[in-house]
């Protein structure tokens, strides 16, 4: 359980994508300890069942949809089931994707397209079709997940890092079309987080300390409650006044090599 003691979405439908494990999973289960109604949407079966059961487990309304954030009409209709059943959805956070990397002179044009379909495409599909309520309603919230990878270059980050820098220019392009409507768009950038979303960036145990303690000045990887943190700020009235941001969380790994 949070120890915030607050309600800070006490009365709100948030949807949260890419929610059946690490970040999404995180912030489902944190938005219905502070009085959410949460919706969770991911294609993996299994995984959205335990967290879908998290946050009843938390005191939460839960309504899971499998989908498949590449198909937008898969999108489309998972946004109507939601909001059929649990009400207008007045947060969301746009969290799915997929880390595929490589050197640019030998990734393949599948890898480029399923990449940017997952990552970049889909964000823009699952937003487009929430503002459509939201500016009816003069009201709502978005954040959107990008990467610490978004800022900097290294090798071997294509097309992950591109289709990342991506979503930071599509935050500001929402936050300054839907201001003056009382909406607002942040995006995250999370840097390495202990989630089963960076394993295949490794091949060993050892790698993956060793990455980690060159990369990262704070010498560890992030936790999912601590980039959940963030998100919720961002999400909440707490961030009032806060639109277009590019809010960074990495342990200080964008500040340069130690």
């Amino acid at each position: 359980m949070s120890d915030t003691g607050s309600s800070r979405f006490s009365r709100r439908v948030c949807l949260v994508t890419g929610a059946a494990t690490g970040i999404g999973r995180a912030v489902a289960w944190r938005m219905a300890e502070e009085g959410a109604d949460v919706a969770v949407l991911d294609i993996n079966v299994d995984e959205l069942e335990t967290t879908r059961a998290g946050i009843q487990a938390r005191g939460g309304t839960a309504f899971a949809v499998i989908a498949d954030v590449s198909v937008p009409d898969d999108v489309r209709a998972a946004i109507s089931q939601v909001e059929s059943v649990l009400g207008p959805i007045d947060v969301l956070v746009s969290n799915a994707g997929v880390p595929i990397v490589g050197k640019v002179h030998d990734i393949t044009l599948s890898d480029w397209d399923r990449t940017f379909a997952i990552n970049t495409r889909s964000t823009f599909v699952v937003v487009q079709a929430v503002l459509h309520g939201m500016r009816e309603r003069r009201r709502g919230t978005i954040s959107i997940t990008a990467s610490s990878a978004a800022l900097v270059a290294e090798a071997g980050s294509a097309p992950y890092a591109p289709s990342k820098a991506a979503l930071v220019n599509f935050t500001k392009q929402v936050a300054v079309e839907n201001a003056a409507l009382g909406i607002r768009c942040n995006c995250v950038c999370p840097g390495w987080v202990d989630t089963p979303f960076n394993d295949p960036a490794f091949t060993s145990d050892s790698e993956r300390v060793e990455t980690v303690s060159r990369q990262v000045p704070m010498g560890r990887e992030g936790l999912p409650d601590e980039i959940a943190s963030a998100i919720l700020f961002a999400c909440s009235d707490d961030a009032s006044y806060m639109t277009g941001h590019t809010l960074v969380i990495d342990g200080g790994l964008t500040l340069g090599p130690t």
